[in-house]
């Protein structure tokens, strides 16, 4: 459900943009934001950092995208979120911290995880960086195309990306070579 509540505001703000202009597709947008807050707020009883950044991002750029008159600023959110992300996945990899061990521990704080399993985790955390990273690289592509490619690339592309991303994490730990 939460998957499918983040789908909304890309929804919203292409709906609303081609019969009301930026302005209104932008504040449309924001507002389509809100039920996946409030839902991750009521069966989470908390609502995600990472949601919380998106939803800056989206306002910031959507604001700037407003302000100018360009819609071109709205295209580029997906590219920076996820080049932001891999990025700081990286970097904390780098300096030594174990962002998914803590993002599973945080999730599950009764998770016993052992040498192997941190090893693992941190390959699923390069992995996901990657994949971030060739997403947002298609992603910054997909700007100067036609806004029907732009969609494909950003929504079904993502999901495409992920799909893969997931599919090798599950025959990386079928095969015992994570």
């Amino acid at each position: 459900m939460h998957l499918l509540l983040s789908l909304l505001p890309l929804i919203a703000f292409w709906a609303v943009e081609s019969r009301a202009g930026l302005g209104a597709a932008v504040a449309a947008s924001l507002v389509a934001a809100l039920p996946g807050l409030g839902w991750a707020a009521w069966t989470r009883h908390r609502v995600d950092r990472m949601a919380l950044g998106a939803l800056g991002l989206a306002a910031g750029l959507g604001g700037l995208a407003w302000l100018s008159d360009d819609p071109r600023f709205v295209l580029w959110t997906p590219v920076i979120g996820n080049v932001a992300i891999g990025g700081l996945l990286a970097v904390a990899t780098l300096r030594g911290a174990e962002p998914v061990a803590a993002a599973l521990r945080e999730a599950d704080p009764t998770a016993d995880l052992d040498d192997d399993d941190i090893r693992w985790l941190r390959g699923v955390g390069w992995r996901f960086c990657a994949a971030l990273l060739v997403h947002g690289a298609a992603s910054a592509w997909a700007t100067t195309a036609s806004r029907e490619t732009w969609l494909a690339v950003t929504g079904v592309g993502g999901w495409v990306v992920l799909g893969v991303w997931a599919g090798v994490e599950a025959l990386l730990a079928r095969t015992g070579r994570a």
